[in-house]
């Protein structure tokens, strides 16, 4: 950072922190009022604000052509503390409407710099303090931002670094051999501690860790208490004078983390923890039942036949794998594609998408013209940018302009198809869904094993899908509601389910899969094994912006299809990274197992004149198992995130809105999780969409865990779905009401509600316990 900027950075950090503190233990609104001052000129005003980099930290000109070092990056290591300030400030009278969403899009560009840029992955990769403090600082800007998985990742990683840096006698032998190497152990440990602090909102205990090298913090502080108070006795070098007691703070906040009796904190104690970096999220809840009936602290309180679904399977892989990251093999440009703006560039990446099989395919920075249709129907292709501010898709004409798709609503209003269905990128496949054989015996939810007419053909590792269709009566539909009456004459024996599973062993007839079912077995239903054989998977699009003229939006199905991206029976496939402007709708979504990671939605268009929206769909899901996570809805879509017909298994999570709606469409969409979202405004959480007689909205078992606003909620409104709706952590002023065969209304506050998220809870357990895949 250069002269001056550092002491200018400190000087913000510790300002902020200070009133902050004062805001919340004597609620003087100068003070956030003074704050929200240093925010908004920090962080928010376009004029002031820094850049949401570090790439010129500790700059030497005429060096490394005029960048900076990684060693820069410790010297934000303050911006913890404006986290923890933020979230002390969220009530207050600091910020204006809007400005908090701005300050959440800093961070979130923030963090993608801290977690890609050549500097950053360096000093993330120090193994010295510097590592230390990399950890302390982007693990409370990634949950900040939403980011839980990843601040996950890196508490874990937290572990493998106290086993790098710290011997089984409790010395640093990294900071010890340096001038001031009592300072610098305890400045490393500082950086653990809040680091710990983190982990523990998280349920990972980093003071109560010891490596299998015997390491752990709890040794690295007590191979300092002798020093404690007389630190002129220390036997390594250290030129700069510390006090006595400058371990003090460590050892209390050891005790605490380690002491039962450490529970009743006094309030000076606090107030002292809060102006030293003490970070909200690790602080215990007045009421200490922050865990949830249905799971329990690590799912102790689960059954795969509870009432609690199982969503451990969401994602990409069975979220068994992440994401690949595979290098680039083709550009773009070598196709013709020129990025000016101006050149129509649609053919050139129709080129591009018929040679390479397989590839990676570069987008450079540019802005392309596309006046087509870009349909992808093979595997193993990923589409990349090189990110989303500098690739830039833009489309001048709707979908029904291009290929014209003309239908009506079940009102009988003229409209296109384009209004719910289809994206310039178009990924279509099949999910092969060839019977093999039937069931014979019934089964009930949550069983794993079947018996069937016959196994020939099957082997253990098999990936199958267990369907099931309606009759003429809907009893199947009925079923998905948790067999209570609904209106669903429309439906007319039309719903069809299945749920893709891995055979794990088979007996004779009988066959063992790894996950429960989500629904009963009936032999009326034609239950049967069918295989689950995807055409087109391994598709990825990523690291870009897909762009729509602004003009104003007509209002509800009056699309015609400016829509970013469809996926239609595919699996195992991938979004990222991407920003969507001015779109109709944004993304359509049906297959199993896709990941939809990263995804920023907004518009300058004007809105409908009726209900104020800007669009239609923000995200259509349908299919079985899609993770939707890491979203920012910057806009107010009619339906900002829809679950489509019979859809099951999917989850939505980590994301923010502006004022949410969690739209289900009718048609029994069943089992899905919403978890760990701020909804924004909150006015119409509950607002859905979808035909007459087509169902209630919700089916079985719907889940909603941890979901804020910025006002309090209710409970779905009548009608909404059935009895066995899940819901446990809402932003609300209402009681608990909490039956185990009725009404679960388990009215723990978001803050406190651990896990926070209940997805990536079930996921960890899933994948710690079980045992090694078979390969597919």
């Amino acid at each position: 950072m250069a002269r001056g900027d550092h002491a200018r950075l400190w000087n913000f950090f510790q300002s902020v922190e200070i009133l902050a503190a004062d805001w919340h233990v004597r609620g003087d609104e100068r003070s956030a009022r003074r704050a929200g001052e240093w925010l908004r000129a920090w962080i928010v005003t376009p004029a002031t604000r820094m850049n949401p980099h570090l790439e010129y930290a500790q700059v030497q000109l005429g060096h490394n052509n005029n960048h900076g070092s990684n060693y820069g990056v410790i010297d934000a290591r303050g911006f913890g503390q404006v986290i923890d300030a933020l979230r002390l400030l969220h009530d207050s009278p600091a910020l204006k409407p809007g400005e908090e969403s701005a300050i959440k899009e800093w961070f979130a560009e923030y963090l993608h710099w801290l977690t890609t840029a050549e500097n950053a992955v360096t000093e993330h990769a120090m193994k010295s303090n510097h590592g230390s403090w990399y950890l302390a600082q982007a693990i409370p800007i990634a949950r900040y931002v939403g980011r839980d998985d990843l601040a996950l990742t890196l508490c874990e990683e937290a572990k493998s670094l106290i086993a790098e840096q710290i011997n089984a006698d409790g010395s640093i032998p990294r900071e010890i051999r340096r001038v001031n190497g009592l300072g610098y152990s305890v400045f490393n440990l500082k950086a653990h501690a809040r680091t710990a602090r983190l982990a523990a909102g998280l349920g990972i205990d980093l003071w109560n860790h010891t490596a299998p090298n015997g390491a752990s913090l709890r040794r690295a502080v007590d191979f300092l208490r002798p020093y404690n108070q007389a630190p002129e006795t220390w036997p390594y070098s250290q030129n700069a004078r510390l006090d006595p007691g400058f371990l003090d703070e460590l050892v209390k906040e050891m005790e605490s983390a380690t002491s039962k009796s450490s529970k009743k904190i006094t309030r000076e104690f606090a107030e002292k923890q809060i102006r030293r970096q003490a970070s909200p999220d690790a602080r215990m809840p007045p009421n200490e039942n922050t865990h949830s009936a249905l799971w329990g602290k690590n799912g102790e309180a689960w059954s795969p036949a509870s009432r609690l679904p199982d969503f451990s399977f969401a994602g990409y892989a069975r979220g068994e794998r992440s994401i690949p990251d595979s290098p680039v093999t083709h550009n773009i440009r070598d196709f013709g594609a020129k990025g000016d703006g101006v050149t129509d560039d649609s053919a050139a990446f129709q080129r591009a998408v018929a040679a390479v099989d397989p590839g990676v395919i570069l987008i450079p920075a540019g802005r392309y013209l596309i006046t087509d249709i870009i349909d992808i129907n093979k595997s193993n292709l990923v589409l990349r940018g090189e990110d989303p501010a500098r690739t830039i898709l833009y489309f001048p004409k709707p979908l029904n302009d291009i290929r014209p798709d003309w239908s009506k609503t079940t009102t009988g209003m003229r409209t296109s198809n384009y209004s719910w269905a289809g994206g310039f990128i178009w990924v279509k496949g099949s999910l092969g869904l060839q019977k093999l054989a039937d069931i014979t015996r019934p089964a009930a939810r949550g069983a794993t094993t079947l018996t069937l007419a016959s196994t020939d053909g099957l082997s253990a590792g098999d990936t199958i899908a267990v369907c099931q269709r309606d009759l003429p009566d809907n009893s199947l539909a009925i079923h998905l509601y948790s067999d209570e009456p609904a209106d669903v004459a429309n439906l007319k024996g039309s719903t069809k389910i299945s749920l893709p599973a891995r055979i794990v062993r088979i007996d004779g007839l009988t066959i063992t899969i790894d996950r429960p079912l989500r629904t009963d077995l009936r032999l009326e239903w034609k239950p049967a094994v069918h295989c689950h054989a995807p055409t087109v998977s391994e598709v990825g699009v990523e690291n870009l912006t897909f762009e729509f003229p602004v003009t104003p939006y007509g209002g509800h199905f009056t699309e015609l299809g400016f829509n970013a991206m469809a996926f239609s029976d595919v699996a195992h496939c991938w979004i990222r990274n991407i920003r969507i402007r001015n779109s109709d709708s944004g993304l359509m979504i049906k297959g199993d197992f896709c990941t939809i990671d990263g995804v920023v939605m907004d518009s300058l268009r004007a809105p409908d004149k009726v209900r104020g929206g800007q669009g239609h769909h923000g995200i259509y899901l349908s299919g079985n198992d899609n993770l939707f996570t890491h979203f920012n809805i910057r806009l107010q879509f009619e339906h900002d995130i829809t679950m489509g017909a019979c859809s099951s298994g999917n989850v939505v999570s980590e994301g923010w809105g502006e004022d949410l709606c969690l739209d289900h469409h009718r048609r029994a969409p069943y089992e899905n999780l919403f978890t760990n979202i701020d909804a924004g405004a909150g006015t119409h959480l509950w607002r859905c969409g979808g035909g007459r007689a087509l169902g209630w909205h919700c089916g079985a078992r719907g889940t909603f865990w941890n979901i804020r606003a910025r006002q309090p909620l209710a409970y779905p409104p009548p009608k909404f779905g059935p009895w066995s709706i899940n819901v446990v952590g809402l932003t609300t002023k209402e009681p608990s009401s909490i039956t185990t065969n009725g009404l679960w209304f388990e009215t723990l506050a978001p803050e406190t509600l651990l896990p926070p998220n209940l997805h990536l809870a079930q996921r960890l357990r899933r994948l710690k316990e079980s045992a090694p895949v078979p390969a597919e």
